[in-house]
């Protein structure tokens, strides 16, 4: 019931979307395809969703620990793919994606503070993630290099994206 959860899976949809445009961009087959919510190809992927809805259902606290750990796998995920990209529009799409998961990292950690929890990292240095949630929310597109390119603060209330456009 917590409506950083609905905002972040509308974030996340953009996400999704503007990924996809980078696949049919390059004539690759959407490895999602035809597969509902929550099922995944990948096996290992597969085993970390159904264990983090099992520990995220046992209460709201857990559902934000839950939330804040995809967000740091996330980031560390999209850290390792830019270290070996050459691609410049993958890598604007990455770096992206990097701005949402520490946006969301922020809100989840935010929230857990607020409810009198210290969140531990579990993926990334703990003097990263304080960095990341120490530091005001990111806004607009960012290149490739993760410069700012367009401010679109509120964007998404008026059509705006928060990847590459179709």
């Amino acid at each position: 019931g917590l409506r950083v959860f609905g905002n972040i899976a509308q974030a996340e949809q953009r996400h999704m979307d503007a990924v996809l445009s980078m696949l049919e961009r390059y004539g690759i087959d959407d490895p999602a395809a035809g597969n509902a919510p929550g099922v995944f190809v990948d096996e290992e992927l597969q085993q970390f969703y159904d264990r983090l809805v099992a520990d995220g259902s046992e209460s709201v606290i857990a559902a934000l620990e839950a939330g804040a750990l995809i967000e740091e796998t996330d980031i560390a995920d999209l850290d390792e793919t830019l270290a070996s990209s050459d691609n410049e529009d993958l890598d604007a799409l990455w770096q992206n994606l990097a701005r949402g998961s520490r946006n969301h990292l922020r809100a989840f950690v935010g929230l857990l503070e607020r409810n009198g929890v210290e969140y531990e990292p579990r993926v990334l240095d703990a003097g990263r993630v304080e960095e990341i949630v120490t530091a005001p929310r990111e806004r607009g597109l960012v290149d490739a290099e993760g410069n700012l390119v367009e401010d679109c603060a509120g964007a998404g209330r008026r059509g705006g994206r928060g990847g590459p456009r179709r």
